[in-house]
């Protein structure tokens, strides 16, 4: 990448992070934040990438790092209401007390997240990046980016723990090389410089994330129903709570069986070692 295309990455993403945040002056929309969320995430993956030119870690400016940790917690929060909405709704008696600890919860992250934003981070944090990103990221960095990411997929794939956390880093890893594929593809509008996988492995791997993207909304889930039946509510909802989260730690653990199955069969490391670029 040389410094043109570096600088219009840069102005891309930030124009859009104007352009959304605006959006959500009025009023907060789940889909804008959701958008805005999604495309900070893309952006930190670019600077993860570009942190191996120069072999520093790139991290988000303080400001845009606030809006992104709140809106995470706004949208984490927004699904888990959804998902005790839907549970409840054929039951006789529901989680009142509970639903609205909740609903009160997303109140405030709301009212932080219109302070964060009131702020307007956007125009220093470009002048933050610009500054701290190198001039131009060569083609040997990007391939050390990915066959960091790879190595590292493999180790995780093939060790003998398989937590939680490791499927968690595992989408972290496997997002980070799509992000990058997708900023490529939409802001310089050519493919991206290293080959990884085909076509059809890119359609696999994303159905993968997918399936790890609800996985980890399940164990968002599941840890919130733990603070629920700590906090101070009835008996009564706190033993449905107990049954709700006996039904989705079943099902948790039924996805991760069948990711684990996944990720074995796909053999990530046999596809995506090699190294060939696009001239």
């Amino acid at each position: 990448m040389n410094n043109h295309e570096v600088r219009v990455v840069i102005e891309k993403f930030f124009k859009f992070f104007r352009k959304c945040a605006r959006k959500m002056e009025p009023e907060l929309q789940f889909d804008d934040l959701i958008l805005l969320w999604c495309e900070i995430k893309r952006f930190r993956a670019f600077l993860r990438m570009a942190g191996y030119e120069s072999d520093t870690d790139l991290f988000l400016p303080a400001g845009i790092k606030e809006v992104y940790g709140k809106a995470g917690i706004i949208r984490n929060l927004q699904l888990h209401i959804h998902r005790i909405y839907n549970a409840a709704k054929n039951e006789r008696k529901k989680p009142y007390k509970y639903m609205l600890l909740l609903e009160s919860e997303l109140d405030n992250w709301k009212d932080r997240l219109r302070k964060e934003l009131s702020f307007n981070p956007w125009f220093d944090a470009e002048k933050i990046i610009k500054k701290e990103l190198p001039n131009v990221i060569h083609l040997k960095a990007i391939e050390n980016f990915v066959q960091e990411k790879i190595t590292e997929l493999d180790a995780l794939i093939h060790n003998n723990h398989n937590s939680d956390d490791d499927l968690h880093l595992i989408r972290k890893k496997l997002k980070d090389l799509l992000h990058n594929f997708s900023t490529f593809e939409k802001e310089l509008q050519r493919p991206f410089p290293v080959y990884v996988w085909n076509e059809e492995e890119i359609k696999i791997i994303k159905s993968v994330v997918a399936e790890l993207e609800q996985f980890n909304d399940l164990c968002v889930s599941v840890s919130f129903l733990h603070q629920g039946i700590a906090s101070e509510i009835s008996d009564e909802e706190k033993k449905q709570l107990r049954v709700l989260l006996h039904h989705l730690s079943h099902e948790k653990e039924k996805a991760k069986i069948n990711i684990l199955a996944q990720l074995v069969i796909m053999n990530l490391h046999s596809i995506a070692v090699k190294t060939d670029h696009i001239n």
